[in-house]
């Protein structure tokens, strides 16, 4: 009788790694909130400090925040384990989201271009491994999510 194999949680080294620099950018985006709250309450929603913190949160916290909540949750809901490699390589790219937020808000357009591309480099590594996942994942085993939710959602973002 065979048992169904578990996939097992990217280690915890990296998923910690990447909640560690998503909290660093929450408290980012927070400092930079408050910063902004006069421009907010005068309606400067454009405003330099009005667009950091909202930037910070788009494109700071968030990719590494469910990023590492991809790299802990869905190897074992797709039934196989995650490359740690790919995940350390994407870490320093998606780092690259408070350079961007602050290159956007300062209007700097060299530094938004190579920012940009680093993230997206990034963001291309965690989807090569998404794919993986979803490619590995066992035929013939029920599943606890949907490959084609899963690849669907990954292209989404």
């Amino acid at each position: 009788m065979s048992t169904a194999r578990v996939g097992r949680p990217a280690p915890v080294a990296l998923v910690a790694s990447y909640f560690g620099a998503a909290f660093l950018c929450w408290l980012a985006a927070a400092v930079a909130l408050v910063a902004a709250a006069e421009q907010l309450a005068n309606e400067g929603l454009a405003s330099q400090e009005v667009l950091l913190a909202v930037h910070l949160v788009g494109l700071a916290f968030l990719p590494l925040a469910v990023t590492g909540a991809t790299f802990h949750v869905l190897p074992t809901l797709l039934r196989n384990d995650v490359s740690a490699r790919r995940g350390w390589a994407a870490l320093p790219f998606l780092c690259a989201g408070p350079v961007l937020a602050f290159a956007i808000a300062h209007d700097l357009d060299t530094t938004t271009w190579i920012a940009a591309a680093a993230v997206t480099l990034g963001f291309a590594l965690v989807a090569s491994e998404v794919v993986a996942l979803v490619a590995r994942a066992p035929h013939g085993r029920m599943l606890l999510a949907s490959r084609f939710g899963v690849a669907a959602s990954t292209f989404h973002a």
